[in-house]
């Protein structure tokens, strides 16, 4: 591959210079500009394939290391789909990406990667925990969900991720809310990165009817997207200019149309959205409960005046049906059938709308206001996957971190994309603007510490969830309660209690 791909430099150098040779009389010498202004053809710019090119060569050129077993393998275990390996090419765009990308990191590296998937993820959990205890470092890097790694690392299963040599962490295929928020009292224990392709799929989205918003003259919140314009406030606008009442039976419920329907986890994720934190980080790295500051109970109490509205909005487990209809019988059809203008949902999911009629977009979870510096969105805790290594294990530590690092930029580079385009070729998402806004949603997933810390602390993001269900704004009054654990004993002393 490194022959390869310094042979189509060496092409497109000189493609470069015989483009230069045939300047016309006008031309001047190499890289001036002719009599008119006009830039002469060894100016104009690189094709975004020739750029991808050379930018992959100055990273692989300017590597923080070097590979100390060359041939060695870098043995992975792994309780996920589709992060680590795809087995063979099959037309698939995603897929071969994924195949592509370990050929192409095996062969600049030279380095074997092995990957071995466990359908049954706890199974990683007694492995990698017997294997520890037994000082048997048969697996290298393991890859695995939320929950089943904060089980691995209560029992002391992990190295600290900032111990492995060679991981660019502050570059843009790293989760840099992961990074900083996903460890206690300076251990990092697993951290996400452009290669965890599981939680990508999991990063909460909106879906929107865009035959409603031409037929109620909404116009498509696209370019609000991209101008940094896209808030709760205009989502809020949106839903009030549908008609209450709109099957005229007197009765304003779900068999009317509604602006919104979701789940209760979505007041998580608005919050999320909203750059509300329910934890912070002292100067010791350990987490401190700020749930209830002014700031986030001046934006929780908009939040909660829209989700406990019930003749705009439904949320399946907190909402009284009409009829015989349930709670999922709604969220599987309404949508489908051309009922609420916005939908929360998950890129995984997005196989269920192909047949859908009426036409629907994709948009990010929307920022509280403009002044909100960026768009951010939550993952699924239950799959949201994560990279760490076992304290036992038998390749070098610098050779683990080249490859976890060349592995992500890479998958940022090619698989991502692809990822996307191949939701367009399957008609998941409809157009360019949506695959352009779920690439925006993939790539601003945010973790707060709290993700991880429900294992001890009763899951205090669910607290303003449970809020919403009662219909009364009892924020100040809610307080996590603490819970013996593993992970709770693990950092004893360390912590801040809520109190």
């Amino acid at each position: 591959m490194k022959r390869s791909v310094t042979l189509l430099l060496a092409a497109l150098l000189a493609a470069r210079m015989l483009t230069g040779c045939s300047e016309s009389p006008a031309e001047t010498s190499q890289g001036e500009k002719d009599s008119t202004g006009v830039p002469t053809e060894t100016e104009k710019a690189l094709t975004p394939e020739e750029q991808k090119v050379l930018e992959k060569q100055n990273y692989y050129d300017t590597l923080p290391g070097s590979i100390v077993n060359a041939g060695g393998e870098i043995n992975f275990i792994s309780g996920t789909w589709e992060d680590i390996s795809a087995d063979e090419l099959t037309g698939e765009r995603y897929n071969d990406a994924m195949y592509n990308r370990n050929l192409e990191v095996e062969d600049r590296l030279d380095v074997k990667i092995v990957n071995e998937y466990r359908e049954d993820r706890n199974t990683v959990v007694t492995t990698i925990n017997s294997n520890v205890l037994a000082g048997d470092g048969t697996y290298d890097v393991v890859s695995s969900f939320a929950p089943q790694i904060s089980t691995m690392f209560a029992a002391g299963s992990f190295l600290n991720m900032r111990d492995i040599p060679n991981l660019q962490t502050d570059e843009a295929w790293w989760n840099q809310s992961a990074n900083d928020n996903l460890s206690i009292a300076g251990y990092s224990y697993t951290l996400i990165s452009s290669l965890c392709h599981n939680a990508q799929g999991v990063a909460m989205i909106i879906l929107f009817n865009k035959d409603m918003c031409v037929d109620y003259n909404l116009g498509l919140p696209y370019d609000a997207v991209k101008e940094g314009k896209w808030t709760y406030d205009m989502m809020f606008e949106m839903v009030d200019t549908l008609p209450l009442d709109s099957n005229g039976d007197g009765a304003m419920d779900d068999r009317d149309i509604m602006g919104y329907t979701g789940q209760l986890m979505d007041v998580q994720g608005a919050m999320i959205a909203s750059s509300m934190d329910y934890f912070t980080k002292d100067e010791n790295d350990v987490p401190l409960f700020i749930l209830q500051n002014e700031n986030n109970v001046n934006k929780f109490e908009t939040l909660f005046n829209f989700f406990t509205d019930k003749t705009r909005v439904v949320l399946i487990d907190a909402y009284k049906f009409a009829g015989s209809v349930t709670g999922w019988d709604y969220w599987n059809t309404r949508f489908l059938e051309g009922g609420p203008l916005f939908m929360r949902e998950y890129p995984c999911n997005m196989y269920a709308y192909t047949e859908m009629e009426d036409d629907y977009g994709v948009l990010p979870m929307p920022k509280y206001d403009k002044a909100q510096s960026s768009y951010r969105c939550m993952g699924s805790k239950n799959h949201t996957s994560g990279l760490c290594v076992p304290k036992v294990f038998d390749a070098e530590a610098g050779d683990i971190g080249l490859v976890l690092d060349a592995m992500s930029y890479v998958s940022y580079v090619d698989v991502e994309p692809d990822f996307v385009r191949s939701y367009l070729e399957s008609r998941y998402v409809r157009d360019e603007d949506s695959a352009e806004m779920m690439l925006i949603a993939i790539r601003n997933i945010h973790y707060d510490p709290g993700f991880i810390l429900g294992v001890n602390w009763s899951d205090a993001m669910s607290i303003p969830n449970n809020v919403v269900k009662s219909g009364s704004n009892t924020l100040m009054r809610e307080r996590p309660q603490k819970k013996d654990s593993a992970l709770c004993s693990w950092f004893s002393g360390k912590r801040r209690d809520p109190s």
